[in-house]
């Protein structure tokens, strides 16, 4: 037993994103498949952290890891048992909800979330609201707080459906 145990947790560990701890692409894709095999109902909600890019280029990458880190606070939103957080990479970040109120839940860590970012400004920056920096044409712009985005995907999937399918931007909901 302790064996297993220790398998598990060495397999899931190796396929951890190395900076949040979460669950990385390969158990995100064998989750979802898993989901899909079943024939579980499950909301894949799809995160992204606007303006981070101007963040990073202002604080530096240290601080930018410490905000992505901070995502991994996402977790609490999540049911006991049945909901999955995973770090897909870079700013993007997967949760797939089977919990029935998953729209309460997500609200709830967006808002968390968006709470939570405002203590990696300086003071001055939190009561201006933001960051001064630099848009993609290196124009000079003005960059609200990091907030976090989302898209939710709920399906039921069908037996013959992959992980790929999870996206199907015509079962978008709005949050």
């Amino acid at each position: 037993m302790v064996r297993a145990v220790t398998e598990v947790r060495v397999e899931a560990a190796r396929y951890a994103n190395p900076l949040t701890f979460l669950p990385g692409n390969v158990p995100l894709n064998s989750h979802i498949d898993c989901l899909i095999e079943n024939g579980s109902e499950f909301v894949s909600f799809y995160f992204d952290l606007d303006h981070f890019k101007p963040f990073n280029d202002r604080y530096d990458y240290w601080q930018g890891d410490e905000m992505l880190k901070a995502v991994s606070t996402l977790k609490s939103v999540c049911g006991p048992t049945r909901d999955f957080l995973g770090h897909i990479g870079g700013d993007d970040f997967l949760l797939l909800f089977q919990s029935d109120d998953w729209r309460a839940r997500a609200v709830r860590a967006i808002d968390t979330f968006n709470e939570i970012v405002k203590r990696f400004y300086s003071p001055e920056e939190r009561l201006a609201g933001g960051i001064p920096g630099q848009d993609r044409l290196a124009r000079p712009t003005f960059f609200g707080f990091v907030r976090l985005s989302a898209a939710a995907v709920a399906k039921r999937p069908a037996k013959e459906a992959s992980g790929l399918d999870v996206m199907d931007l015509d079962d978008i909901k709005s949050v």
